[in-house]
């Protein structure tokens, strides 16, 4: 058996619950608890968390994927009007 808790903005119906229970557990090979949780900070998408693993789908976690590559020193100036001067 494994703990699996999925995060989601909005609740999830209990018939894509049962759907995605299965899913899970034919992927997995092992019957899975799955725990349902709503946080409207993740705004959408799903975090999934399988043992001590996590798969973060959220909009959250991209949006604050994209901010830290806009404003790494790194970031390429490619197509802006400072490149193209």
């Amino acid at each position: 058996m494994v703990k699996v808790e999925l995060t989601t903005a909005v609740p999830v119906p209990d018939a894509m619950r049962r759907s995605l229970e299965k899913s899970l557990e034919t992927s997995l090979g092992k019957t899975v608890e799955l725990t349902l949780t709503v946080d409207q900070d993740v705004l959408g998408g799903v975090k999934l968390r399988i043992g001590d693993r996590i798969a973060d789908a959220s909009v959250r976690h991209r949006l604050e994927s994209l901010r830290a590559r806009l404003v790494s020193p790194t970031a390429r100036l490619e197509g802006s009007v400072e490149a193209a001067s």
